[in-house]
């Protein structure tokens, strides 16, 4: 069994009540959703922090379509190997298959995420060592 660390986090009473939530319908304690949580979202994000060449999906999902979203995928080319773009409901949603240097990748996410009212999420297709 792995050694535990405990460490104090503060976070706000409406994300405190849906971990309580999703704690009892799964039937984990918070400390193990938690770090069920922590390790996904290292897991994940250690992609832009280690340089190497990269598979990955970028979802982003908008309630409509982003004036400057066509034009600022189309500068990451270098990386975009296939493009799906839907309409759901009144959603728009990108789902791009991305391979390259994680730098680059790691600069189209950053660029969607900053667009507002739209949800973006970045799935690796592989591991790296770290």
């Amino acid at each position: 069994m792995a050694r535990k660390r405990r460490f104090g986090v503060s976070i706000s009473s409406g994300v405190a009540d849906s971990l309580d939530a999703i704690t009892g319908r799964l039937g984990l304690d918070r400390s193990s959703l938690v770090e069920i949580a922590l390790k996904s979202l290292l897991e994940d994000y250690v992609h832009h922090l280690i340089p190497h060449n990269c598979v990955a999906l970028i979802t982003h999902i908008c309630e409509k379509d982003p004036e400057e979203l066509a034009s600022m995928i189309a500068k990451h080319n270098d990386v975009k190997v296939t493009q799906l773009h839907s309409h759901s409901e009144d959603k728009c949603l990108q789902i791009l298959l991305v391979s390259g240097p994680s730098s680059s990748i790691a600069k189209l996410y950053s660029e969607l995420a900053k667009i507002k009212g739209c949800k973006t999420k970045y799935t690796p297709l592989h591991d790296i060592a770290t």
